[in-house]
């Protein structure tokens, strides 16, 4: 018999530095899959690039949407 409820899926976000170097946090995510990760994830997302990953593989990377100040 299968079980009808889906394992939860263990996903880390990286928040990385404003240049994308370097990791500046992380928030861990569970989710029964990659679509319902990236949609989670989203709501973490936009003022720093960040990547989304689960165990040693890239699931989506988030650009920034803050605008660059000119120097």
């Amino acid at each position: 018999m299968v079980n009808s409820r889906a394992v939860m899926q263990s996903y880390r976000l990286y928040i990385l530095d404003s240049l994308g170097d370097h990791i500046d946090d992380c928030v861990e995510l569970r989710a029964h899959d990659d679509e319902a990760a990236v949609a989670t994830a989203v709501q973490f997302t936009g003022r720093r690039p960040s990547e989304l990953w689960r165990l040693d593989r890239r699931i989506r990377s988030f650009p920034t949407t803050a605008p660059l100040l000119a120097a």
